[in-house]
């Protein structure tokens, strides 16, 4: 996902100082790197459809304050 987006923000930042949310918007804050750091990981590598986020979902990302 992160991919998709790299140009318009930093890698290893997600949750930091951006986040996304969902159509309804749901923050989706169960993932990224700071979430793995807090819980004792090196990477995230939670599935995207682990924290609902479906194959074709429009999200918008969003910049934490």
């Amino acid at each position: 996902m992160y991919f998709s987006i790299r140009g318009y923000v930093r890698p290893y930042t997600y949750g930091v100082e951006w986040i996304l949310a969902d159509h309804a918007g749901r923050i989706l804050d169960g993932m990224g790197t700071l979430w793995a750091r807090n819980h004792g990981m090196t990477q995230d590598d939670t599935l995207l459809s682990a924290v609902g986020i479906e194959r074709g979902e429009s999200l918008r990302a969003l910049k934490v304050k």
